[in-house]
């Protein structure tokens, strides 16, 4: 480890030209630049030059993850320039560090152990490599990382704070147990200001922010001090709220009114602060008629404030009992003050301290703590009634009536409040994360906020009016209580909307001729991925004016016509776009000739999306309508006879979807309603997305027996019987689970026939059960009512939603991406899983819906040829796509999880066996020993490896009977063909398809793996296995992973056919050996249990959802 350095040793070159440019302050004062950076600039953290690894993490937060994060570490990994290095390993470790990446965070932490430059920070970089270590169980590194640092730096309370994390010992503490030296730490952290030391509530119980207590005398007597109101609103606080008010009780100023304001909470806050009034008439509870969010509530509060001064305080925090008095005193002995702050500290229930994005301390100045002059808060009419980013907003107002002065930072490094941190509070909720205070929500209020006040020349013109149902200002919709759902516009225009912007020219007449039409206009900020700017204040002042909305990429919207302003913006694709709804054009357009030629008041007559590069921006942008389905049963055009060849045309067919669901009609020279009755229903075509056939026909006996086209029968004679013939939702055998999370788990086939995949689902119904999860399934058809019994047993519902499996040439079904987002809607869906990366609609209705999208990949493409041209795509595309749906990735072994991994999102989640269904007998009789291939029966499966290895064994083993077990296809048609000839090897057998895995295994005595694509998991080994067999497999894939070779059975290079028969010879000639292997593998399976499955599923969806998945009493 490297010791930490008192000052840094690069000796940057400073560029001149590009310093004075990028600090216009330096330029005009006419200071030389090498200077300016060496005797302030360095101390300041500015940068010497021009560096691409700041302009890729700017672009990183600022809406291009997708493409700044392979960029960057890449960069970090091949550059040879040792700042571009440094400053790539500071972005990288704190990216994933504030997703809580931790493993993936950890490579990028040994560069900063070195020297740094000295815009990096001082502390930044230690604490943030202390917690990393600490993270990933390195202990004692971090130990040493913080020890070395204090050394060096001395006791600053951020180090003070990161020893309590790691528990560092000192002289004093090294016998002491771990929470007795982490108080000591937090202790030595308050003295930096003279602080009174914290102790434990009750010693006995743990160290916890709920067990901290603490005294302090006042230096202003009673009599002396103003009344302060304190303001808590609070929803759904029992668990944590009277540890906020025992910190207020325990204020040294005594003179307090504490006003909780109840937002309408479905817990015990009410009965919790009541008893707590009963204690101490300080407190006061207000209740709210509705829910109305925290701003309001401290409104509400406001009006029935009494004191001289007022304070927010947060339910779940806790203050430090010096706290109201160090904020009181600067305001009554400076009158030119109007508020006060504090700093404060995030930490979890169990007193971990934390910041969600590393800057250079742990301890940070917080707009949340701030006091002021009661007077000067209403004077503004109070807090603006958002759901986020309010307090940033009024401080905002207050400067700007008052000035920057009329503010004072108290104790900087000191935290006076203990923030507690709670992944499912707005600030970590992904609409609303931290993360869009450099681009999204938080950073689009601020700018439209600071539009606003830049326009307001007076107290009357900065004052808000709640009560009023109008803004003073535009705030993004999503931020807002009634906001509609959709917003509406004529125009959806798209543009680098800076001020500097190489399309600002086109950008600004296009505006001025759309206004001058009455057109309503949303404005989405793309900007450009070199040099990303802010938007110019000309449009955001456009903006409050009400001359154009500005919306957010992650905003679903209406707009008949979409214009993209730069072409160039394509390239460089944002990590979100709207999903924009009934659009009928969609253009792009680059310059002023364009922009002045460009059609405003026509509106296309085709419902196709016209104009230059649509193909390229109507993927990107476009989420197209959903057919409106007529009533079912209504036809459109009555039939006067049922031959195919009359012109009939049912409402419940859907000529567009048919068309787009089969590519292969596409371009030919037919009519869909025709080729449906000819030949589609026979195929297995779908007529349309509101007709299930196979529901009609498990239903309708006269239809199946008819032989007639499903959709045909039901509109002459089926719809009078009213028979239900949409896609039926299923009601489940469990019931809902209060207060936990519901999943939304995606099959990807639920067909007569059963593969892995489906059985594997079952098992994750399991694992979810032993986890108290709610949970919900979808299923594209419902071909096999027996495997949906077997999901409705374990889940709350089953729902039928056709899917479009993963092809290139045809796009995700749109229907069922709205269903999903219904279904998501109406069950409040917090998390989505697709069993497969074959299934896209699901995932991306998640991703519109702003919840964890889960991808459980079973496949690896790039040993999958099949796979690959069945989607249409190479491989690598196919990865590349695949992950940029998702946000966690459940691989379904370690070699899955290498071939398709996302960085810091991987998380091996594995197949399952229930070793009481697979007690099998294996007592293999010496004169016919079996084995058996169990499989689909597709070419890849090894068909011909198995009919190789009964041609070398036919003659010299006779006891071997080799067996081919599955379903009919046309490489067992092939096969059949050979024994007809009679050039079959009579050791061969061709068996029918089993129904269960255990009527297939109890055939063998042996079980064979001859896959010729490299095996994700290989689940019939493992139940091969656990039904006392011996395997014998290729080696490569998975597969070794699950076989212990020579103990369980044996692995053999690809394709080695001549080994594998060798080994058959030996288990023939000593049978014995089949029992003993047989054994161990069923030892061996007994590792892939329910437990282990439930253990590596909570784990990785407690990433995704961001929150511990433990139940009270756990």
């Amino acid at each position: 480890m490297s010791k930490p350095q008192a000052a840094s040793p690069f000796n940057s070159v400073v560029d001149p030209q590009w310093y004075a440019a990028t600090y216009p302050d330096v330029a005009a004062a006419g200071a030389d630049p090498e200077q300016h950076y060496e005797q302030h600039g360095a101390a300041e953290g500015r940068l010497p030059r021009y560096l691409q690894a700041y302009r890729l993490e700017s672009a990183l937060w600022g809406g291009f993850s997708g493409l700044a994060l392979p960029e960057l570490s890449a960069l970090q990994a091949h550059t040879e320039d040792r700042e571009e290095h440094a400053y790539a390993s500071w972005a990288l470790a704190r990216w994933h560090a504030s997703a809580s990446q931790w493993s993936s965070a950890l490579p990028y932490i040994d560069a900063l152990a070195q020297p740094l430059p000295p815009y990096i920070g001082t502390l930044g970089p230690i604490l943030l490599r202390a917690e990393v270590l600490l993270r990933n169980g390195q202990q004692s590194l971090a130990q040493a990382c913080i020890a070395e640092a204090i050394a060096a730096k001395g006791l600053q309370a951020d180090l003070c704070l990161a020893a309590a994390n790691v528990s560092l010992a000192t002289k004093g503490t090294q016998h002491q147990p771990p929470a007795a030296m982490r108080l000591f730490w937090l202790n030595r952290a308050l003295a930096a200001a003279d602080l009174a030391p914290v102790a434990l509530r009750d010693p006995a119980a743990a160290l916890t922010l709920d067990n901290l207590q603490a005294a302090s005398t006042a230096k202003v007597p009673p009599q002396a001090q103003p009344k302060i109101s304190v303001i808590m609103p609070a929803f759904n606080a029992e668990a944590f709220i009277e540890t906020a008010l025992r910190s207020l009780l325990a204020q040294s100023w005594s003179n307090l009114e504490i006003l909780v304001v109840d937002d309408c909470s479905s817990d015990a806050t009410v009965e919790r602060v009541s008893e707590l009034a009963r204690e101490d008439a300080r407190i006061v509870l207000l209740q709210q008629p509705v829910n109305r969010g925290a701003y309001a509530a401290r409104n509400t509060a406001l009006k029935h404030a009494t004191g001289t001064f007022v304070v927010n305080h947060d339910s779940d925090d806790w203050s430090h009992p010096q706290r109201l008095e160090l904020m009181a005193t600067p305001l009554l002995q400076n009158p030119g003050l109007v508020g006060t702050l504090a700093e404060w500290v995030r930490a979890d229930t169990e007193l971990h301290f934390q910041c969600w994005r590393m800057e250079n301390s742990l301890i940070e100045p917080s707009v949340s703590t701030i006091m002021m002059r009661c007077d000067a808060v209403r004077e503004l009419g109070g807090w603006d009634e958002v759901r986020v980013a309010a307090d940033h907003e009024l401080r905002q107002r207050l400067q700007r009536l008052h000035g920057d002065e009329a503010l004072l930072y108290l104790l900087p490094g000191v935290p006076l409040v203990i923030a507690r941190h709670l992944p499912q509070s707005l600030t970590m909720a992904s609409g609303t994360h931290l993360r869009s205070t450099f681009y999204g929500l938080r950073q689009l209020y601020s700018a439209l906020a600071e539009a606003w006040h830049g326009m307001a020349n007076d107290a009357a013109g900065l004052r808000l009016t709640p009560d009023s149902g109008t803004r003073a200002f535009p705030a993004p919709a999503p931020m807002l209580r009634n906001a509609q759902a959709e917003a509406s516009y004529d125009w959806l225009v798209v543009s680098d909307l800076s001020e500097a912007a190489r399309t600002a020219k086109p950008l600004r007449l296009v505006l001025a001729r759309l206004q001058d039409q009455g057109e309503r206009i949303g404005l989405l900020h793309w900007p450009d991925y070199q040099r990303p700017s802010p938007i110019d204040p000309a449009l955001l002042r456009q903006a409050v004016e009400g001359e154009v909305e500005m919306v957010l990429a992650e905003q679903a919207l209406v707009a008949r016509r979409v214009l993209v302003v730069g072409r160039h913006l394509l390239a460089s694709p944002l990590d979100q776009v709207p999903a924009v709804k009934g659009l009928q054009s969609c253009q792009v357009i680059d310059s002023v000739r364009e922009a002045k030629s460009l059609e405003i008041g026509v509106t296309p007559v085709s419902p196709q999306l016209a104009g230059p590069l649509a193909a390229e921006v109507a993927p990107t942008l476009v989420t197209p309508p959903v057919p409106q389905v007529a009533n079912s049963g209504q036809p459109a055009v009555e039939a006067a006879a049922p031959e195919p060849a009359e012109p009939v045309l049912p409402a419940l067919f859907d000529e567009a979807w048919y068309l787009e669901r089969n590519p292969d009609l596409q371009g030919a020279s037919l009519d869909a309603w025709q080729h449906y009755l000819a030949h589609g229903h026979a195929e297995g075509r779908e007529p349309g997305p509101d007709f299930n056939t196979a529901w009609y026909l498990e239903q309708c006996v006269e239809a199946r027996e008819s032989g007639m086209p499903a959709l045909l029968h039901y509109h002459q004679s089926g719809r009078h019987t009213g028979y239900d013939v949409g896609n039926p939702t299923f009601a489940g055998n469990l019931q809902h689970r209060p207060g936990r999370p519901t999943v939304l788990l995606c099959a990807h086939a639920a067909n007569v026939q059963l593969f892995g995949a489906e059985r594997s689902l079952l098992d994750m119904l399991d694992a979810c059960a032993a986890l108290d999860l709610n949970v919900l399934v979808s299923v594209p058809s419902v071909a096999n009512l027996a495997y949906i019994d077997a999901l409705r047993a374990r889940a709350m519902q089953v729902a039928c939603i056709p899917t479009q499996l993963w092809r290139a040439d045809i796009a995700p079904c749109r229907v069922a991406v709205e269903r999903f987002c219904a279904l998501i809607r109406t069950h409040s869906v917090d998390l989505v899983h697709s069993n497969t990366l074959m299934l896209r609609e699901p995932l991306i209705a998640a991703r519109l819906a702003q919840v964890p999208a889960v991808l459980h990949a079973h496949e690896s493409p790039a040993h999958d040829a099949d796979l690959c041209a069945a989607i249409g795509l190479p491989a690598d595309q196919i990865v590349a796509e695949a992950l940029s749906r998702a946000d966690q990735v459940l691989a379904n072994s370690a070699f899955t999880a290498q071939h398709l991994a996302k960085p810091g999102a991987t998380h091996v989640v594995g197949n399952i066996i229930d070793l009481k269904a697979f007690d099998l007998p294996n007592a293999p009789d010496n004169k016919r020993i079996t084995a058996a291939l169990i499989s689909s029966n597709l070419p890849k499966k090894g068909i011909a490896d198995l009919l190789q290895l009964a041609c070398d064994t036919a003659a010299d083993t006779p006891n071997l009977q080799l067996l081919l077990i599955g379903p009919d296809t046309p490489g067992v048609a092939a096969l059949r063909t050979l024994e007809a000839r009679g050039k079959l090897p009579r050791n061969l057998r061709i068996m029918p398809y089993a129904a269960s895995p255990q009527a297939a295994i109890a055939q063998a005595n042996i079980v064979l793996n001859l896959s010729h694509c490299q095996e994700t998991f290989g689940r019939t080994v493992l139940e091969g296995m656990a039904a006392s067999r011996p395997v014998l497999a290729y080696r490569w894939g998975a597969l070794p992973e699950l076989i212990d070779e020579g103990v369980t059975g044996y692995t053999f290079e690809h394709g080695d056919t001549k080994a594998m028969a060798k080994r058959l010879r030996q288990f023939c000639l000593n049978p014995k050996k089949i029992r003993t292997l047989g054994a161990a593998s069923r030892k061996r399976a007994k590792q892939y249990s329910l437990k282990l499955l439930s253990q590596q599923l909570k784990s990785a969806y407690e990433s995704a959802l961001g929150t511990s998945l433990l139940r009270s009493g756990d």
